[in-house]
């Protein structure tokens, strides 16, 4: 994230002059964090994947909730249009009917949703922790070492089993050897 120094001036009356009144303008550079204000950076994050993925989840529930909506006031249309025609007390429960049905509709859709949502971003969570192919060998080379320094030790050992079997041999009265390659 880029900072931009902010420059403003200050007007300061020098102490040092003994009172003389004597005044100044100091320049001063304040750190402000101006990124917010950049429309260019806000529209790149509209238009990524990630603010796709916002778009279309905010949009979801809500086209399912209109739909809901829709549907039931097609289906209570002459209720509703008659209602006018009921007493106040009549027409007040008609619509307290309907607002609590549309009430416990959107509540069903917010918590299937939540469940879906959560279902989906345990998901996200889970893939933005695996580690990559270059990840994964790099911690086996700063756990075990690179591949070219065990291949060096494992030759260095070699070496020495062999000096020291030389010079048992040297030491050895006899010396059995698997004769199979003889036959």
């Amino acid at each position: 994230m880029a900072r931009s120094d902010f420059h403003c001036g200050v007007f300061n009356r020098d102490s040092c002059d003994g009172g003389a009144g004597r005044s100044d303008i100091r320049d001063c550079a304040a750190n402000s964090e101006l990124q917010p204000l950049n429309p260019v950076n806000n529209l790149q994050q509209l238009f990524s994947l990630a603010g796709l993925s916002r778009v279309l989840r905010t949009l979801l529930p809500t086209s399912l909730m209109l739909y809901l909506a829709i549907r039931l006031l097609s289906q209570e249309a002459p209720l509703v249009l008659h209602s006018s025609r009921l007493g106040p007390h009549a027409a007040l429960a008609t619509m307290g009917r309907l607002w609590f049905t549309m009430a416990w509709q959107c509540g069903l859709v917010f918590l299937v949703w939540a469940g879906v949502d959560y279902l989906l971003q345990w998901q996200s969570f889970e893939r933005s922790l695996r580690m990559t192919k270059q990840e994964v060998r790099q911690e086996n080379k700063d756990n075990e070492g690179s591949p070219q320094v065990k291949g060096r030790l494992r030759r260095l050992r070699r070496e020495l089993l062999r000096k020291a079997l030389n010079k048992e041999v040297q030491r050895a009265t006899a010396v059995v050897t698997n004769p199979t390659h003889y036959a």
